[in-house]
């Protein structure tokens, strides 16, 4: 009998220090050795797959009687509440609110003096994090103490409080539209990954001239951290590289120079060490990988989801640096790197960062020659249900299928494949004249038999696809990224691997 898991799946996800944490809580409650509660936890951490079945039978050997749904309620419970007092020993968040609850009870308690100590250092801590939302619940309980405890002349202080409120409410205000309109970019971003038409180049234009951003720059960390990103997505989608680096810096220097809201946001300094080090390869791509690992060694390492995004990370600067300094022998041993991580953070990784995943390993598989592997893992990218998600992966994902497709000689399927290809891409609206000119010339190759004519079919590509990138205004022939379709031509042309054409090209990226 399987019932209800959340129990299980809560014990399940706690790190060893949590546990050690948690158990030491569950003793502390009884003078026995093993409390009821603690010997529930136990046994639900053995389990695998919970069973309540099998759970009720260990109890029941051990001892221990009564309802089982209330005692699992209540060790749910307890787990949180442990963890709330675990995370404010390490949470400056915690710290934070623990600050503010403990200056209402000594409020409450008449001990007026030290509540407003309290509040003061909250208010320092609240400013060092950049936290507006609770600078205004603390000048909130500053004005309703004032009005408790004056008896004359309040109305002063009174204004005063409300005066900063109002300010840090219209930061509040400029903080949100700073990243709407960020979202705004991003999205576009994660949907098209570059401009493609003059409608979208319009759409961008239209988007960097908004009136927020004629303020200029702003004072408080957030608010300037989504202008700083702004312009940097913005010369990215442009390809001005050295523009975007310039902006990336500046965001770098903004988060290291303020630790606290670093190490209370890791996430979102690994995410902007990942833009740094994507703005920099464009720029100069003799870059040293160390340099960038070295920052991820002040990050906490106790958050298993924080955990997989450090992997999702690294596995893509690695992925880079493969191509970048063309280690071509290292192939076997990125794709055992990939394959333990992908296994290990199942459940816990990115979407879009798990496609890219999936999409890399079938990539090396390729390049290892082992084509049936490779088209593995590119059919579980086709399969992946996030489509809205990188549409750009999902188009050139479907013209990499095609050429597993030849390059283990399934021409037979071809034809039925490339026609379900065009039709999902029309559907999508990704069907453009880049993809056009891709699959016209992929269908006469395998019409022509092999030998010469084939050779020319190669030939008759690469040129309409050198004349494509001459007109290309929009450089769309970068989604050739993830897939070097173009030095895949040419090692068809000269009859070379492709790992021994990859090697003359004189820059991967």
């Amino acid at each position: 009998m399987k019932k209800n898991t959340s129990l299980h799946s809560l014990v399940k996800s706690l790190i060893p220090v949590e546990k050690a944490y948690i158990k030491k809580q569950l003793r502390s409650f009884s003078n026995s050795k093993k409390t009821t509660a603690l010997i529930l936890f136990e046994q639900i951490d053995k389990m695998e797959d919970y069973d309540e079945d099998l759970l009720l039978q260990r109890l029941k050997r051990l001892g221990i009687k009564g309802n089982l749904a209330v005692s699992k309620n209540q060790l749910f419970d307890t787990i949180l509440r442990s963890l709330r007092m675990y995370r404010e020993k390490n949470s400056y968040i915690a710290q934070l609110k623990g600050l503010i609850e403990g200056a209402n009870i000594l409020f409450e308690k008449g001990l007026y003096d030290l509540a407003q100590d309290l509040l003061q250092k909250a208010t320092q801590l609240a400013q060092e994090l950049g936290n507006h939302k609770k600078l205004i619940e603390i000048s909130d309980l500053k004005r309703s103490y004032s009005t408790q405890l004056n008896a004359h002349n309040w109305m002063e202080d009174v204004t005063v409080y409300l005066k900063d409120r109002n300010s840090l409410l219209q930061q509040e205000l400029d903080y949100s539209e700073y990243c709407q309109l960020y979202y705004q970019i991003l999205f576009f971003i994660r949907q098209h990954r570059t401009i493609q038409t003059e409608e979208q180049a319009q759409q961008i234009e239209q988007l960097i001239t908004h009136p927020i951003l004629k303020k200029g720059q702003p004072d408080s960390f957030y608010a300037n951290l989504y202008y700083l990103y702004i312009y940097n997505s913005y010369y990215f989608l442009k390809k001005e590289y050295p523009k975007a680096l310039h902006y990336m810096q500046e965001i770098i220097e903004l988060w290291e120079n303020n630790e606290k809201i670093l190490l209370t946001e890791p996430e979102k300094y690994l995410a902007a060490l990942n833009n740094y080090y994507n703005s920099s390869i464009y720029v100069d791509n003799s870059l040293d990988l160390g340099n960038f690992l070295d920052k991820l060694k002040k990050l906490p390492t106790s958050n298993p989801r924080f955990n997989a995004t450090v992997f999702e990370t690294v596995f893509m600067w690695k992925g880079i640096t493969f191509y970048i300094n063309k280690n071509f022998d290292q192939i076997e041993l990125l794709l055992q790197e990939y394959l333990v991580g992908l296994q290990s953070y199942t459940g816990l990784m990115n979407p879009v960062r798990e496609l890219i995943l999936l999409f890399n390993i079938s990539s090396l598989y390729f390049l290892n020659v082992e084509y049936e592997k490779s088209l593995d893992f590119i059919n579980k990218v086709l399969a992946f249900k996030h489509v809205a998600l990188r549409a750009d992966l999902q188009a050139i994902a479907r013209i990499f299928h095609l050429i597993i497709h030849y390059e283990i000689g399934n021409i037979v399927l071809l034809e039925g494949v490339i026609r379900s290809h065009v039709r999902y891409l029309k559907n999508k609206s990704r069907y453009t004249v880049l993809e056009s000119i891709i699959f016209k010339h992929v269908k006469n190759i395998i019409d022509l038999p092999k030998g010469k004519a084939t050779q020319q079919g190669f030939s008759d590509f690469l040129t309409a696809l050198e004349a494509y990138a001459q007109e290309d205004k929009f450089k769309t022939m970068s989604i050739f990224q993830n897939f070097n379709l173009p030095i895949w031509i040419k090692a068809k042309i000269k009859n070379i691997p492709l790992l021994e054409a990859l090697s003359l090209e004189d820059n991967l990226l």
